[in-house]
């Protein structure tokens, strides 16, 4: 027992030293968990970071924590930011970035209005999208490009809930490729998508970076640390179900359908190998595009050296394998591998049965990384070597084009070679231009060569004829047998330089290329593997140095004199196009300049105009910065408010406001603050005091510029001195108050006199039966029957006399309140007031309401109008002495219920022909001299057209005049 103890102990103590040994870091993350940071969880969860003897905490996400200050201050040894970190790093951050996981930003607008096609249709939409402005500079840079105005556009702050670009609650919403888009086709949901790479604004995401204190004191845990954590984004993306799997049941915070980290996965490894093989890679001239947008915009301080801001990756010349691939190594101890033996430059076997060519120098370079040899196995033809690998005599081809048929017995790596492919032909055939046009042509390509099923199925009129290899196909093509031969622009380029001096040429291109990578049996998922890793591990500019080795094509033995000699007469005519066209441009700079010298003068004299019209318009201009809270006036607004521009440049909004005058300060107050929630430019009339104590009226108009956020930056707008036209404006409203008070006048003496006409019958009346009852007293005649009968006269004749006087107060009274009423009752409470004098004189009144609809009106006005109108022809039926004089009045409705008619008609013979025109002017009296002011017509127009929006007008038939009330509702 005591043996199993010690036993136990001593593995605990083994453990806990060991994991003393392991150095403790931390990588803070800038988003939820989700499959965009699955190479770090990968890394930790099968041991990449161990092996290199980390201890790596993953710090979650929470929008309380700055990454970047999470990192400089040594909270977080590790971040994953943006591209914005460039910015960061102008401003000063002592900050080195690692890898770019990322080749292309997953950010993009979406949306569902499917009428938003173009960025143009973006203008008056609403945009969901984050508040940081740098987090969105390529979706704004995208909209710029395309002239599109941040003004025009309503930004919202982003909910990050898809449920508010389903139901329009916005127009568009910045997303991620890899997570929105699945959500909307999961609900069958169609859209739109902008992404700023389509219009040139391809920028890194997911930048792995640290602090320049961690490079400096700990260059190799770094270096370690960027190589376990791309090594663990090698297995997530090699292994994208274990990985999905892996987040579900421990890195799932936000709940994530299975499906759906499938669809983020695919989508995000299209970014991560986006123009690249090597993951992480990030590219200096890359970050000083990004760096130069940045810049444009206004967001860099200052300048990078991006020597410095990347740090040095150098390729290490192992590659990270797991355990298992290790193990699996040591086992195999070779690997095998099939070539074609006579395709150079690519590859062949030389007459010593030595492997060169460019894929031996590439497999010298896996070989020296994995430290297992790697033998070449002898075969005759490419043919031969195909059917070797199908047969699983050897484990690899070396260089090879995936087809549907191969795919049946091997497994290809991406490509690490791409290559144009063209067609060989005798001199004398003129150049190609289109492979298509080619009828029944006999065209050779190696036997077993990938692009034979692939020509045959696109090109139908070509005549593929398999040949053994590349020099037979040429010598047929040289002896006439075949018209060309089809083969890689490298290959065939270096049989020219070999042979068939003179007698061949390159004569078309393929829009096709031959992409080829390694070709590993189906059964062999580790080597697989293996050789995956090993080609995204290649150095582009080991690529490039194989590349420029073996490809040194001359075409001098090949070459068409005839197109030479045409390029050189082109080139002759252009250049001295060129030379035409410097000489032009130096004559064209000389005229711009005088052009420029002219415009400068042309504005000079333009400002000195616009300030002395501004002088004579009195219209001054100014701006209000409104998070300064500072107030800038131009000269003319100077002059306005007599304020000594020396002693006071620049105002507050305060000291702004206590030039107002008190009456008026809270009005403008107010109505500048709704102008802010409205977003629409306002016009405000208010009285101001100046310097010296004059009061004068200005008139003011304000519009604000806004942020994309909404939030305002600053207001401008003029200022016109008005004192002068408010001056008059209010002398003719004085005016118009004194004709009507006249014109209130005369109908009170009218009025009068109709009540005297109203009042004499009663009173009379109340006389008589007072006489009477006296009567009856005296002779002690009353009884209580008959006393109550005259006291019961009396009181209604008491009534009427009171009523009078309420119909006569209420006419009068000047009520500037709208209430609801109609035309009839207007009507027939100024009848109740005229009409007894009216009838008076034998004159009969006709009614003829045909419209009792509601109209919202001055009651009183109206009836002082209509008052007027029925004395005027009272008046004229009178004086001309009508034998049955009539006076009509009617209301009705139009057509569509929208205005309502009231006409006043008599028989008295109708308005002069000569005056017609001109009874509505102020003091001109259709009356006789002593009789009129000129002021009633006048003030009746005045009240329906100005007070209360109608139109008033006259005209005349066979009787006599008819006078028209026509009011909206």
């Amino acid at each position: 027992m005591m043996k199993i103890i010690t036993f136990l102990v001593s593995i605990l103590l083994i453990n806990t030293l060991f994991a003393k040994d392991l150095e403790k870091i931390s990588i803070q993350l800038q988003w939820l968990d989700q499959f965009q940071f699955a190479g770090y969880y990968m890394a930790k969860e099968k041991g990449f970071y161990n092996d290199v003897g980390l201890d790596v905490e993953i710090k979650k996400f929470d929008s309380n924590i700055d990454t970047l200050k999470e990192v400089i201050e040594n909270k977080a040894t590790y971040g994953v930011g943006r591209s914005s970190l460039i910015i960061d790093k102008s401003k000063g951050a002592k900050i080195k970035l690692l890898s770019a996981i990322f080749q292309s930003s997953p950010s993009i607008l979406l949306t569902t209005n499917l009428n938003i096609k173009t960025i143009k249709d973006f203008i008056d939409k609403k945009i969901m999208i984050t508040s940081s402005v740098t987090k969105s500079v390529s979706i704004q840079a995208m909209m710029e490009h395309k002239n599109i105005n941040i003004k025009d556009i309503l930004f919202l702050k982003h909910s990050f809930d898809i449920k508010d670009l389903i139901l329009h609650k916005t127009d568009l919403m910045a997303a991620y490729i890899s997570n929105e888009p699945y959500l909307l086709q999961e609900k069958d949901i169609k859209y739109n998508i902008f992404d700023p790479k389509d219009y040139g604004f391809d920028f890194y995401s997911d930048i792995l970076f640290t602090s320049d204190d961690e490079i400096q004191n700990h260059k190799n845990r770094a270096l370690e640390f960027q190589q376990a954590s791309i090594r663990g984004w090698e297995y997530a993306f090699s292994h994208i179900d274990e990985t999905v799997n892996l987040i579900l049941k421990k890195y799932n915070s936000q709940n994530k359908s299975k499906e759906a980290l499938l669809y983020e996965a695919k989508e995000l490894k299209k970014l991560a190998y986006y123009k690249t093989n090597n993951l992480g890679n990030i590219d200096k001239n890359k970050i000083q595009r990004i760096y130069d947008i940045y810049n444009v915009m206004g967001f860099i301080k200052n300048d990078i050296d991006m020597d410095k801001f990347i740090f040095e990756q150098t390729k290490n010349n192992n590659i990270f394998l797991t355990k298992d691939e290790l193990s699996y190594l040591k086992q195999k101890k070779q690997i095998t591998v099939c070539i074609d033996p006579n395709w150079m430059p690519f590859e062949k076997l030389d007459k010593n049965g030595n492997h060169i060519g460019m894929t031996a120098d590439y497999f010298k370079i896996f070989q020296d990384n994995l430290g297992v040899d790697i033998k070449v196995i002898k075969t005759k033809t490419w043919s031969q070597s195909l059917e070797f690998a199908k047969k699983r005599e050897c484990d690899i081809l070396s260089l090879a084009m995936e087809t549907e048929k191969r795919k049946e017995y091997l497994k290809f790596t991406s490509p690490y070679l791409k290559v144009p492919l063209v067609i060989a032909t005798k001199t004398e055939v003129p150049f190609i231009n289109d492979i298509a046009s080619f009828t029944n042509k006999k065209v050779g390509i190696p036997k077993g060569y990938a692009f034979v099923e692939l020509l045959k199925s696109k090109y139908k009129n070509l005549n593929i004829i398999e040949v053994k290899n590349i020099q037979e196909g040429l010598t047929k093509v040289n002896n006439g047998e075949l018209f060309g031969y089809i083969g890689t622009l490298a290959s065939v380029g270096y049989q020219f330089q070999t042979g068939f001096s003179g007698e061949l040429k390159i004569a078309g291109k393929f829009d096709e290329r031959w992409e080829l990578g390694v070709g590993v049996r189906d059964d062999d998922k580790i080597l697989f593997d293996i050789f995956q890793k090993l080609i995204n591990n290649l150095d582009i500019k080991q690529q490039q140095e194989i590349l420029n080795a073996w490809i040194s094509i001359k075409y001098e033995k090949g070459i068409d004199y005839t197109l030479v000699w045409q390029l050189i007469v082109v080139f002759s005519f252009i250049l001295s196009i060129i030379i035409y066209f410097l000489i032009y441009q130096n004559q064209l700079k000389r005229e711009i300049e005088n052009l420029n010298q002219n415009l400068e003068d042309k504005v000079k004299f333009a400002l000195v105009d616009l300030k002395n019209a501004q002088k004579l318009a009195k219209i001054g201009y100014w701006k209000y910065e409104i998070e300064e809270n500072n107030l800038i006036w131009d000269d003319e607004a100077y002059n306005i408010f007599g304020i000594d521009k020396q002693k006071h440049p620049s105002l507050s909004m305060v000291s702004f406001l206590d030039l107002i005058d008190i009456e008026d300060g809270y009005q403008f107050f107010q109505a500048y603050n709704q102008h802010l929630v409205d977003k629409t430019p306002y016009l405000i009339t208010h009285k101001i005091i100046t310097s010296s104590g004059r009061k004068k009226y200005v008139e003011e108009r304000c519009e604000t510029r806004y942020d994309e956020y909404n939030h305002p930056i600053f207001s401008i707008g003029t200022v016109q001195d008005i004192t002068e036209q408010k001056t008059i404006q209010l002398q003719l409203e004085y005016k118009d108050n004194q004709m009507l008070h006249q014109s209130r006048l005369a109908q009170m003496g009218e009025m009068i006199s109709m009540i005297a006409h109203q009042w004499r019958q009663p009173l009379n009346a109340i006389s008589l039966t007072s006489n009477n009852l006296q009567f009856k007293l005296i002779m002690d005649d009353v009884d209580n029957e008959f006393f109550k009968k005259e006291i019961k006269l009396i009181d209604e004749y008491s009534q009427h006399l009171s009523k009078t006087i309420d119909d006569f107060r209420g006419f009068f009274k000047d009520n500037k309140i709208k209430s609801t009423t109609t035309l009839e009752n207007i009507v027939n409470s100024t009848l109740d007031i005229i009409k007894i004098s009216v009838e008076n004189k034998n004159i009969k009144i006709v009614t003829d309401f045909k419209c009792n609809s509601e109209i919202i009106t001055y009651s009183n006005e109206i009836k002082q109008v209509v008052l007027n109108i029925i004395k005027n022809a009272e008046d004229i039926l009178v004086d001309n002495d009508i034998r049955t004089p009539i006076i009509t009045i009617k209301t009705l409705c139009d057509k569509d219920g929208q205005n309502k008619v009231l006409i006043i008609q008599d028989n008295g013979g109708g308005v002069p022909s000569d005056i017609i025109e001109k009874i509505f002017d102020p003091y001109y009296s259709t009356k006789k001299l002593k009789d009129g002011t000129g002021l009633g017509l006048y003030m009746s127009k005045i009240i329906i057209e100005e007070h209360c929006d109608g139109k008033i007008s006259v005209t005349n038939d066979k009787d006599g005049a008819i006078f028209s009330i026509k009011l909206s509702i």
